[in-house]
């Protein structure tokens, strides 16, 4: 009999603030962003995999006039 290794995910959502409630709980409201292996959540952190994220973030936010320096 095969042994199968068990490969264990971390995934990571987002869902944008500006929603109206009525559609906050739904869904099509939630967004995905990433999937990677535990180990590797446990090697680098949340940080370093949402790093080009909140690079972008800032990118794109910033000439909106949204102060996104603390993130």
């Amino acid at each position: 009999m095969e042994h199968k290794k068990e490969i264990k995910t971390g995934y990571v959502l987002f869902q944008l603030a500006n929603v109206y409630a009525k559609y906050c709980s739904r869904l099509k409201s939630i967004n995905l962003l990433a999937i990677t292996e535990n180990k590797y959540l446990k090697k680098y952190g949340i940080n370093a995999i949402l790093k080009p994220f909140v690079k972008e973030l800032k990118l794109f936010g910033g000439d909106l006039g949204y102060n996104l320096k603390k993130l």
